[in-house]
């Protein structure tokens, strides 16, 4: 969960459906923080929770919380983020975000339990759009973004992007930012 507004965001009461894990109160996300829910309890698996950020690279910075009662499954399910409606009286529940994900076409087939995750390909991208994710390699906690069309990674897609592209399509040599149509391979279709 990254927070990409100017405030900080008060979680307490939040829930994830689809993933069984609710926010104890005062949980928080500072501007530009990110967190990631986890399905053990950092605070009581503190080995379990360095070798997380270990095997994922997480920086310090980057919240971990848990435990989660659910589990992502990879043939897809609906996850909505859910904030009370008025936490005062956590009267009712207002979906944040949402994506009801599969493991068929539209969806990038290699992020259906094969090693790859579904990435956002922009922050303020609908989530329960297809073409709002690609699939690449986990990077629990990262906002970063992969702009896809973007093989050279200076930011901007134009024809500096087209030999590092076929370098790509030749060698095999998987790249998110050249697997354009989000099926996580690179090939004729992505041209």
């Amino acid at each position: 969960l990254y927070n990409r507004s100017g405030t900080a965001l008060v979680l307490g009461g939040w829930r994830i459906n689809g993933f069984g894990y609710t926010f104890a109160a005062g949980a928080t996300l500072g501007p530009g923080e990110a967190l990631v829910v986890v399905p053990f309890d950092p605070t009581v698996d503190a080995e379990q929770a360095a070798d997380f950020r270990n095997f994922y690279a997480l920086e310090p910075a980057v919240q971990l919380l848990g435990p989660a009662g659910g589990q992502l499954r990879d043939t897809g399910e609906t996850i909505k983020l859910m904030r009370p409606d008025r936490p005062s009286e956590m009267a009712g529940y207002v979906v944040v975000d949402q994506v009801a994900y599969d493991n068929r076409l539209p969806w990038p087939a290699a992020a259906a339990g094969v090693g790859q995750s579904l990435q956002r390909t922009a922050l303020d991208s609908f989530g329960g759009l297809a073409s709002s994710w690609i699939a690449a390699s986990p990077t629990p906690g990262a906002a970063s973004l992969v702009l896809t069309g973007n093989v050279n990674h200076d930011g901007r897609i134009d024809g500096l992007d087209v030999d590092p592209f076929v370098a790509r399509l030749v060698s095999g040599t998987f790249d998110a930012t050249a697997d354009m149509n989000g099926d996580g391979q690179i090939n004729g279709l992505d041209v």
